[in-house]
């Protein structure tokens, strides 16, 4: 291998480094390798217990790992308490802080829950102060109106085509940066005549580079008005690295979902079978809650709440995209000739001889359908 054939090999590397993003333990991300085709992905490679590592679509048109998240905390008018630990409880009486600290949230100075992206933490931040300053009567009106643009199917199919009409020229100068860039390289080498047009070349490569940083901060603003300068930390590296400015489109869309709930998002990206998989695993969790919440404390009447909105929230959400929620949730089929029964919480299936889930904290068997 020549030398300009290992350098171009390392640019293909260094690029498909930058089509990876690291995903946070209880994250979603709704990632696309051919055009329309989305399926959700919570656990990547190289994986260890903060999250994993995620590849989005390295060829065009480019579209971006979108990234949701379940909440970690559970809040209801009674208070606010962790999701993965129930005995961090608080009353919003006694909330007179809440912190972000990258993507750790904070109760008067005290970590409670990691949320899975820094825009849903900071997004709750500013929800678990609105409860705390609210009247105590108004705190079930405003906890319920966040559950449901939590779940909302229409606020994220708007927001999608909004993503998408600010960002549209941005997905074509990265398209354009990435073809010319590669295509470029390759006649270089491996086609001599090609050689004295290099200034030509070097000169729409810098364009394409150009219109790239310059539409990325465009659409950025337009994205985000109240943090107007928040494209400076990223632009910083799409000015530096043309490899880096083809996944502007990519970098920008990431985020755009990180308040929404992944069965939400699925409705609008997934196709109906990846989204009819999902919403049984969602509700099956949500109605058949492990034996730990049964428990009569604070904490696990907060979260008993929250759970029983959110299912409700998420019912709605299915009967707006056509899905019938009863119906998902009825027992399956045996997949073999032994099966007679199945845990209601995992939907994994048992021979005769068993009467319990372990996994699912002992969850009583049902009979299959």
């Amino acid at each position: 291998m020549s030398p300009s054939e290992t350098l171009l090999a390392i640019a293909a590397a260094i690029y498909l480094s930058e089509c990876a993003q690291w995903a946070l333990t209880g994250s979603t991300v709704f990632a696309a390798f051919s055009p329309g085709r989305f399926r959700p992905v919570r656990v990547g490679l190289f994986r260890n217990d903060s999250g994993s590592l995620i590849w989005a679509s390295p060829l065009p048109p480019l579209e971006p790992g979108y990234a949701t998240g379940e909440w970690p905390l559970a809040l209801s008018p009674l208070g606010v308490a962790a999701i993965e630990d129930p005995t961090i409880f608080f009353e919003w009486s006694a909330v007179q802080r809440v912190g972000l600290t990258d993507t750790s949230l904070l109760l008067n100075d005290r970590p409670v829950a990691t949320a899975s992206s820094k825009e849903q933490g900071e997004a709750l931040r500013r929800l678990l102060l609105r409860v705390a300053r609210c009247p105590e009567g108004e705190r079930p009106r405003v906890v319920e109106a966040a559950i449901g643009r939590h779940t909302s199917r229409t606020r994220i199919a708007r927001r999608l085509r909004c993503f998408r009409h600010r960002a549209s020229w941005l997905q074509s100068f990265c398209c354009c940066l990435l073809l010319h860039f590669f295509a470029a390289f390759g006649l270089l080498i491996w086609y001599p005549p090609s050689r004295p047009r290099w200034p030509v070349m070097l000169a729409a490569l810098l364009a394409f580079w150009a219109a790239c940083f310059w539409s990325y901060r465009r659409a950025y603003r337009r994205m985000h008005p109240r943090r107007p300068s928040g494209w400076r930390k990223k632009g910083i590296t799409l000015a530096l690295s043309p490899l880096a400015a083809m996944r502007a489109y990519d970098a920008l869309g990431r985020p755009v979902f990180g308040q929404s709930h992944p069965l939400a998002a699925a409705s609008v990206f997934c196709e109906p079978e990846v989204f009819s998989q999902l919403a049984i695993e969602t509700l099956s969790l949500l109605q058949h809650r492990p034996m730990s919440e049964q428990t009569h404390t604070q904490g696990t009447e907060v979260l008993r709440w929250y759970h029983g909105r959110l299912q409700a929230a998420l019912c709605v959400m299915l009967e707006e995209s056509g899905t019938d929620a009863a119906g998902l949730l009825s027992p399956p089929l045996p997949e073999g000739d032994d099966c007679v029964s199945y845990c209601p919480r995992c939907r994994t299936q048992f021979r005769s001889g068993y009467d319990v889930c372990v996994p699912c904290g002992g969850m009583a068997l049902q009979p299959l359908g």
